[in-house]
């Protein structure tokens, strides 16, 4: 039962690990070429990235039991109809974040 949950849990560990490696590397070379108000601003940047990502993330999270009890009753029709709605969400999403910050870099540069 422990290496079951070992095995289920290991690849989230592994994302999360190397999540942390990544913003360590990035806070080191910010604080090395920018100091305190690059690892500031890199702080700030990430934050607001994350507001709008979680979202998204939120969303898959809850998809993946829905697609995992439709595929287990094999119910292909449920599941692509709401893998559709997934999609369709997603890049609505993403279209309309990159329509809002393609207006806004124009304003501000």
């Amino acid at each position: 039962m422990l290496i079951r949950s070992f095995k289920i849990g290991f690849p989230t560990f592994v994302s999360q690990l190397l999540m942390s490696v990544s913003v360590s590397f990035v806070n080191k070379q910010a604080g090395i070429y920018g100091g305190d108000n690059a690892i500031a601003a890199i702080g700030i940047v990430t934050k607001l990235v994350f507001i709008v990502m979680y979202l998204v993330f939120g969303l898959g999270m809850g998809f993946q039991p829905i697609a995992g009890y439709s595929f287990g009753a094999n119910k292909i029709k449920r599941l692509f109809d709401s893998l559709k709605f997934y999609f369709t969400f997603c890049l609505l999403h993403f279209w309309i974040l990159f329509c809002n910050d393609f207006y806004f870099w124009r304003i501000l540069t």
